[in-house]
């Protein structure tokens, strides 16, 4: 392997490592969004008065 395929194979691999890592991102915000809801439908009932 010559350093031409050698840098192909590296960009290669760090272009799929980021798009893993979109997905990633992508679910975490799906599981923050959805705390989010939940501690709003939460908060609903609640009030500050004692």
């Amino acid at each position: 392997m010559n350093e031409g395929e050698t840098l192909e194979r590296l960009v290669q691999e760090l272009v799929d490592a980021m798009g893993e890592a979109e997905v990633a991102m992508g679910e975490a915000m799906d599981v923050a969004r959805a705390v989010a809801d939940d501690a709003d439908t939460a908060a609903d009932g609640v009030t500050s008065e004692p």
